[in-house]
């Protein structure tokens, strides 16, 4: 006859079911986001995020590449500001 010590098995279980889930979460999402994710993010059009950037009106950051980029929390304060 075979014996199994079931005692702390729930937690192993309950270990091993949390670091699987954590393996598979998605990852957090990158603080920037370009043209497409700032209109996105803001329920806009790309052509009005570059029109914006163009005017002086919308905070943005250039990468060495020349590409805009565009912080999360900027972008929520900018719309909180009125």
């Amino acid at each position: 006859m075979v014996t199994v010590q079931l005692d702390g098995l729930d937690e192993i279980v309950t270990r091993a079911v949390a670091d699987a889930l954590a393996a598979h979460a998605p990852s957090a999402p990158a603080a920037f986001l370009d043209v497409d994710g700032a209109a996105t993010y803001l329920a806009s059009t790309p052509a009005a995020i570059r029109s914006l950037v163009q005017r002086g009106e919308i905070p943005v950051h250039k990468a060495p590449n020349g590409r805009l980029l565009f912080d999360r929390d900027e972008l929520e304060q900018w719309v909180r500001s009125g």
